[in-house]
Parts: structure tokens; sequence; C-alpha cells
């Protein structure tokens, strides 16, 4: 299925998702990243640098760039959406319309949280009910407005009931609020604290969360359609655009994500 617009969410963060997924970078511009042109430092993982700092590592809770950043890294959604082309595409599962209102996705086997627990169906209806009960403002739940009731047919099944015909509900199970937690470490009707490690099962896992940014390492035992060409990323947070413009000039950070000023963007 293509999508006639692309979300804001995803225009924003999978342009990042791209850059720390091993793609080519885009040419720089006011909305895209900016590639550092000095040498890398061979000692250092990959580093993206923003002045953006995520507010939560709970993907429900992702209302900014650098949380959905966060969010599509560390966790997986049923399906992916294609930065460029718009196309949806199969991540976690294979969706289809069964009836017009009824879509049925069935997940691919194998599948593991960071904790090593098995990712079910049960998982899935779990955190899509857990993000519409949460409900935060500025998030992507709304994008699963249609949504009446979802089902864990069995194991490897999810059944979603729409309200009506959503031709665009793919686009909201590849959105951030989509994504899939561990049922046995999310509460149903919290957020869940950064001081606990997020539980998920996207092409990265948190190493470590420290003042000075995130440092994501390659989940070996990711199955899905965005597999990381990168061994290691760092999300490094910069105080303001000259701490940025610094980083790049001194070749510590490779791609600058929202952070430059009018006069070093020009």
């Amino acid at each position: 299925m293509l999508v006639e617009r692309r979300p804001r969410w995803a225009a924003a963060a999978l342009a990042v998702a791209s850059l720390v997924a091993g793609c080519t970078p885009a040419p720089a511009s006011s909305g895209s990243p900016s590639v550092a042109t000095s040498p890398t430092t061979a000692a250092r993982p990959f580093t993206v640098m923003t002045t953006e700092a995520p507010h939560s590592l709970d993907p429900a809770l992702a209302t900014t760039g650098a949380d959905a950043i966060a969010a599509l890294d560390l966790f997986q959604r049923l399906l992916v959406f294609h930065a460029t082309t718009g196309e949806l595409k199969p991540d976690a599962a294979d969706c289809q319309f069964s009836q017009p209102a009824v879509y049925e996705c069935t997940l691919t086997k194998g599948i593991t949280f960071s904790n090593g627990h098995a990712l079910t169906s049960s998982d899935v209806a779990f955190s899509i009910d857990r993000a519409r009960r949460l409900n935060v403002a500025g998030t992507s739940v709304k994008l699963l407005g249609s949504l009446q009731r979802v089902e864990a047919v069995n194991d490897q099944t999810v059944r979603f009931y729409l309200a009506w015909p959503d031709t665009q509900f793919g686009v909201g199970l590849a959105a951030p609020a989509a994504s899939i937690v561990d049922e046995e470490s999310y509460l149903p009707d919290a957020a869940r604290p950064d001081t606990s490690p997020p539980v998920g099962s996207g092409p990265f896992a948190l190493a470590s969360a420290d003042a000075g940014g995130l440092s994501l390492v390659r989940n070996e035992t990711y199955v899905g359609a965005t597999k990381a060409a990168l061994p290691a990323v760092r999300l490094a947070f910069a105080a303001d655009s000259a701490a940025a413009e610094q980083a790049m000039s001194e070749g510590t950070a490779d791609v600058v994500w929202r952070s430059l000023d009018a006069a070093a963007l020009a």
C-alpha cells in the first residue's frame, strides 16, 4: 500500500534512522541531517549529534523527533514505513485486509525481545491497547483512530477490527506509538521510567545512557526489514549549534540532525 503523504514523524525521524542503519545520507537541508566532512575517529562509534534529546524512551510517549528516533531504533513495529517511496513493508509481520474493516497480521517466527522473551501477538495487542489507553497528546497514537478493538487470535496472528475501512491504518502500525513492547516488562496504565532499560526487538539495543547521549549497539537477534549495518551508534547531545559545529569540525560527529542555526546552514 502506498501513502499519499508521509507522516510528519516519518519525514523527521526516518532520515536519521536511515543514516544509523548504514544508508547513504541525503543532501543537507534545514530538515535533513548535515553530514560532517572531517575524518571520523576510528575509536568511536558512528555518531549522530543533536541538540534535541529524547524526552522519553517509552515509545507510547514519543512526541518529538528525537523520541521517534529512539523508538524506531530500539523497538519494532508490525510494518515499516519506507522513507523515500512511501511504501509500507513488513517488519515484524505480514499484514493485509481480510475484510474491508478487518486488518490481520501474521507475525514472523523467531522474534525475541532484548530480555530473551518471545514476541507474540499478545505483546502486540498489549502494546497497541496500552498506547491507546495512555493516549498521550502529541504522539502518533492518533493514527490508530479508526481502531475499535484488537484481538490476539493465536501466538502468531493479531486481528484489528476497525470502525470504518481505513486504507491508511497500516501507517499507524508503522508509527512510533505502535512500537511493540514486552507485556511482562511494561505496565499497562503507566509510563516506563527511563531509569528502567527499554525492552524492545528493534535493530538496535541500548548499551548505555548518560547526560551526553545514548549508546546503541546492533541487535544481532533482530528479525525484520531494517537490520542495522553499523555495529554501534552514538546519539550525542549538543548544547547548541556552536557545539554541534565544533564537533563536525573536530571530526567527533558524523551527522548533525536538526541542530544547526541559520548562519551555520548558510
